[in-house]
């Protein structure tokens, strides 16, 4: 493939190619994607720190295949960029390639959808560790009214707080069970 067609390709993936070079400088195969323009310098990007020790032992062995960063992101120009590297060994050259995470590739939202559930879940669960303890006094509290003599018009008001008792020790049953606590 020509290198014109090479950074068509590139282009059109919206990928970002590099090659390491043996002076430990990075030389890009193709102009950047513009998510990649206004970066600093590869070098000096710093999920490189992290992956460059994994990527040039990689290098350095004979291995086939390709090594994948995780995904981690990036401050460009004011926009929060998800990105991932891949390390690889082409015809002897090391190369580099980093990817802009979009759409369903960007598992952020989804994460934070299932944090922002968790945390209601949580409030939840000590709303109800609130309302329990309450909730047994009042029925503690009803059972000795009833085993007292009361005057029938008392005992008919304690039979409707039973009553109520029992309906609200249903709700809170219903509610989230309070998690154990570490110690």
């Amino acid at each position: 493939m020509a290198d014109d067609q090479l950074a068509e390709l590139l282009q059109k993936l919206d990928v970002e190619v590099i090659e390491w070079l043996p002076d430990q400088t990075f030389r890009p195969f193709a102009p950047p994607p513009r998510w990649f323009r206004g970066m600093a310098q590869w070098s000096s990007l710093p999920f490189l720190e992290h992956l460059l020790p994994d990527a040039e032992a990689h290098w350095r062995t004979a291995a086939v295949g390709v090594l994948d960063s995780h995904p981690f992101v990036v401050d460009s120009q004011g926009e929060e960029l998800l990105l991932r590297a891949r390390a690889l060994k082409i015809e002897g050259r090391l190369v580099m390639a980093i990817e802009r995470l979009v759409g369903d590739a960007d598992l952020r939202p989804v994460l934070r959808k299932a944090r922002d559930q968790a945390l209601d879940h949580e409030r939840l669960t000590e709303q109800a560790r609130a309302v329990q303890a309450p909730a047994s006094a009042v029925e503690t509290c009803v059972a000795q009214l009833q085993g007292a003599s009361l005057t029938p018009e008392q005992a008919a008001i304690v039979e409707r707080l039973a009553r109520a008792s029992a309906s609200l020790r249903k709700a809170v049953g219903e509610l989230p069970q309070p998690r154990k606590r570490r110690k």
